[in-house]
């Protein structure tokens, strides 16, 4: 077809000059030789660049329909990828849930069990658990015997420190094992905590005895003497003075209210409470005599008078 082409293109050209004259020279064959391969040589390029232009196009639409199938694969690898999202959150949320119920059934059993068991074993654990806090209490009892313990705030020895620290131990036992501290065992301990200077504690034995027992004089006085020391005066004064309600010639009470006035620079307060306090313990002269708290009065010569030096 192409050859066919080629002979149409070429037979205007040549046929007139075949009809002019049928003795051409050699040169004018040469000549429409160069001619018809020039012809050819044209139409060889004219055909190779529609060629290319149709390999182009085919390459450009295969280039295409590529895109599109890389777009569609993308776009069902996402599809799937969201897909086993979506499959392994419900698995998750059903495993959770499946867990949760497997987990809150577990605790029920545990707890039903415990409970059984501990109604069961409740009777015999209360019959051991008493016998533990009566020997605690036992115990603690045959400490506090062995006790010679002078008033609060006075020297003790150092063996009778050494028995109050047993008692105190004997009576942290028996707490610890569900026992009930009486306001003696507080008072106790508050007093072995006011022997090693640690008056809070000591303000909170006292307190816990007073609530056993609101008008226990020894926690009364233990508790205002702790305050004392802790510089909380205004308490102070007020649990002495309750003190001195209950037992009007307390001397160590009166003697520390003497010594919180002193603190307050309250002279008529100070001279008529030390004064009760002399008049109860004769011993409070020799104290007071020495006691920092009364130095700005020392030279005063009612102070003088009533410690004995007027």
């Amino acid at each position: 077809m192409r050859v066919f082409v080629i002979l149409l293109l070429l037979l205007p050209p040549v046929c007139p000059a075949m009809t002019q004259t049928q003795s051409t020279s050699a040169p004018q064959g040469d000549s429409l030789s160069r001619y018809v391969h020039q012809q050819l040589d044209s139409i060889k390029l004219e055909l190779q660049k529609a060629e290319s232009q149709k390999l182009a196009e085919e390459a450009r639409a295969l280039r295409n329909d590529v895109a599109c199938m890389m777009e569609w694969i993308v776009g069902l690898i996402g599809g799937l990828v969201t897909l086993i999202a979506i499959i392994l959150a419900i698995a998750g949320v059903y495993w959770f849930r499946t867990q949760k119920q497997v987990h809150e059934a577990q605790k029920e059993a545990v707890k039903s069990t415990c409970e059984k068991v501990e109604k069961d074993l409740k009777p015999q654990v209360e019959v051991v658990l008493e016998q533990i806090r009566d020997d605690a209490r036992v115990a603690a009892n045959e400490k506090v015997k062995d006790l010679k313990l002078p008033e609060i705030g006075q020297p003790i020895s150092d063996e009778e420190r050494r028995k109050l620290r047993d008692v105190d131990d004997r009576l942290k036992r028996l707490e610890r094992v569900g026992g009930v501290l009486t306001a003696e065992d507080h008072v106790l301990r508050g007093r072995n905590f006011v022997e090693r200077r640690r008056f809070p504690l000591a303000v909170d034995a006292f307190e816990a005895a007073l609530r056993e027992d609101e008008n226990n004089l020894e926690a009364l006085f233990g508790l205002g003497f702790s305050l004392a020391n802790l510089k909380q005066h205004d308490r102070a004064e007020s649990i002495l003075k309750r003190v001195i309600e209950l037992d009007p010639v307390h001397s160590r009470a009166l003697y520390n209210l003497a010594c919180i006035y002193a603190h307050k620079k309250e002279r008529s307060l100070i001279l008529e409470t030390l004064r009760r306090a002399c008049d109860s313990e004769r011993f409070v002269k020799t104290v007071a005599k020495s006691d920092s708290d009364f130095q700005d009065f020392w030279d005063d010569p009612d102070f003088k008078k009533i410690v004995g030096e007027g």
